[in-house]
C-alpha cells in the first residue's frame, strides 16, 4: 500500500474482525492477515480493469485467431495510415538499406573471389523463384514482413531457388500431426523443435489461403524468420500489436482536427436571421444512411459569397482551426508509439527541425541499437543460411572447388551516415 493513501474500507473491517478472529484462533488469524499481504497490482477495483491471463505459454495466447487479426489489422495500417506505412518503410530502409554484403575469408583468394562472384550472380535475380526481386529486395520485405506480420518463410526449391510463404500461408487446419503438436503451421517435437512447417496455398482467384490444401516441408529446406519475445513462442506478431488500438485513436484525432479546420476554412462569415433554420434547412441536401435514418449535409466551399436579405445581420466567423494543442499532442503520442518500434520522433517523421545535435544524437544510437539487433536476425536467418546453401549446391555441382572453409565470411551491414562528421569524431 502506498505512503499516505487511506486503505479502503473492507481492509478495514477485515483487519478488525481479525483481532477478534485472533482471540478464538491465532493461526487462524495469521492466515487471514498472510492473504492480504499480496501484491497491489493483481488487485482490481473501479479503476482498474481485470487482467485475464491464459497463465500458460506464449503458444496458449497467440492463437490462430489472434494472429489473424493482429496481422490484418496491421496490414491495414501499412496501407491505410500513412504513420505506420512510414515506420514499417524507415526501419527497412535503415536495418537492410541495399542489402548485406558477403565476403569470403578463406585461406585461398582464389576461391574467395570466385565464390563472391558466383553469389553476387545468384543475388542478382537468380535467388528469387519468380525473377522479381534481387536477394537485397528480399532481405528488405523480409524485414517488413516480420515487423508487419510477425514473420516471414522461405521455401528452398531446385536449382538454388527461393519461394517466400507469407506469415498466413504458414498454416494449416491441422492441430497434431502423429505424436507431435502443430502450432499455427508449425509442427514441434515434444521439446518444442520446429520438425516440419505446414504451407497453405492461395486459391485460384488469389483471394484467401485455403488452408484444407496445406502441405508439410521439412524445417531444415524451410527459412524461418521471426523475433520472438518469449521462449514458449513459435509464431511472431506484428510489431505494433501493443499500440493498434492507440493508432486507431490518434488517426481518428487527426481526420477529426484536419475536417474541422477544412470547414473553418470554408466559413468565411455566417448570417443571422429569424427564419435562419429553415433557409439552411432549404439550402441543404439528404441521404440515407447504412441504418436507415436521414442523414441531412450541408455543402461548403472556400470563397463562398453570402448576399444578405433586409433585416438580416452578418456575422464574421473566427477559425480556430487548427488547435493550439494539436501539434504537440500529435508529436507525444508519436514518441510514445516510435519508443515501441525503436524510433525517435526525428527519424520517424524526417524532421530534425525542433532537435539540438546532442538530442538527435542520443536518439539516433538508441535507435542504431535496436537496428544492429534486427540486423543481425536477418544474417543470422537468411543471408547467412542462403550462403551456406548455394556454396554447398556451387561445390557439389563443380563450380567451385571444395573447400572445409567456405563458412568463413564476413557480412558487412549497411551503415549510417553522421549528423556531423566533425562533432562525431570530437564525441
Amino acid at each position: 500500500m502506498s505512503k499516505g493513501k487511506k486503505e479502503p474500507w473492507q481492509r478495514r473491517l477485515s483487519e478488525a474482525v481479525d483481532k477478534y478472529v485472533g482471540i478464538l484462533s491465532p493461526s487462524w488469524a495469521v492466515g487471514r492477515k498472510s492473504a492480504r499481504l499480496r501484491y497491489d497490482a493483481v488487485q482490481t477495483g473501479r479503476r482498474r480493469r481485470t487482467q485475464i491471463g491464459f497463465n500458460g505459454t506464449a503458444d496458449k495466447h497467440i492463437t490462430n485467431r489472434t494472429l489473424d487479426s493482429l496481422r490484418e489489422q496491421s496490414r491495414d495500417m501499412e496501407r491505410n495510415n500513412f504513420i505506420a506505412d512510414s515506420i514499417f518503410k524507415r526501419r527497412a530502409d535503415n536495418i537492410v538499406a541495399k542489402g548485406f554484403k558477403v565476403q569470403a575469408q578463406t585461406s585461398s583468394i582464389p576461391w574467395n573471389e570466385k565464390a563472391e562472384a558466383l553469389f553476387k550472380e545468384l543475388s542478382y535475380f537468380n535467388l528469387d523463384i519468380r525473377g522479381l526481386l534481387t536477394r537485397g529486395q528480399m532481405e528488405k520485405i523480409a524485414q517488413k514482413s516480420i515487423d508487419r506480420d510477425g514473420d516471414i518463410g522461405f521455401l528452398k526449391t531446385k536449382n538454388i531457388k527461393l519461394q517466400s510463404f507469407e506469415g498466413d500461408q504458414i498454416a494449416t487446419n491441422k492441430t497434431q500431426s502423429g505424436n507431435n503438436k502443430i502450432i499455427n503451421g508449425v509442427e514441434v517435437n515434444r521439446v518444442g523443435r520446429p520438425v516440419k512447417f505446414w504451407i497453405s496455398p492461395v486459391s485460384k482467384n488469389r483471394d484467401y489461403i485455403d488452408t484444407t490444401k496445406a502441405k508439410s516441408v521439412a524445417a531444415e529446406d524451410f527459412l524461418f524468420l521471426f523475433n520472438p519475445d518469449r521462449f514458449t513462442q513459435t509464431r511472431g506478431v506484428p510489431i505494433l500489436h501493443s499500440c493498434l488500438p492507440l493508432f486507431e485513436q490518434l488517426d481518428d484525432y487527426i481526420d477529426a482536427e484536419v475536417t474541422a479546420a477544412e470547414v473553418a476554412a470554408c466559413w468565411a462569415m455566417v448570417i443571422s436571421t429569424n427564419d435562419g433554420a429553415q433557409l439552411g434547412y432549404d439550402s441543404s441536401s439528404q441521404y440515407q444512411g447504412e441504418s436507415g435514418k436521414i442523414i441531412r449535409t450541408q455543402d461548403m466551399e472556400p470563397g463562398g459569397i453570402f448576399y444578405a436579405s433586409p433585416g438580416e445581420e452578418v456575422k464574421g466567423v473566427g477559425s480556430t482551426r487548427p488547435n493550439s494543442e494539436f501539434p504537440p499532442f500529435v508529436r507525444i503520442i508519436l514518441r510514445l508509439i516510435g519508443a515501441v518500434v525503436g524510433l525517435p520522433l526525428e527519424l520517424l517523421l524526417l524532421d530534425f527541425s525542433e532537435s539540438n545535435y546532442s538530442a538527435a544524437r542520443g536518439g539516433l544510437l538508441q535507435a542504431y541499437r535496436g537496428f544492429d539487433i534486427s540486423q543481425q536476425i536477418l544474417i543470422d536467418g537468411f543471408t547467412t543460411k542462403v550462403w551456406r546453401w548455394s556454396m554447398i549446391n556451387f561445390m557439389d555441382l563443380g563450380l567451385l572447388k571444395f573447400n572445409p572453409e567456405f563458412m568463413n565470411i564476413n557480412v558487412i551491414r549497411p551503415g549510417w551516415p553522421w549528423i556531423d562528421p566533425l562533432k562525431e569524431v570530437l564525441a
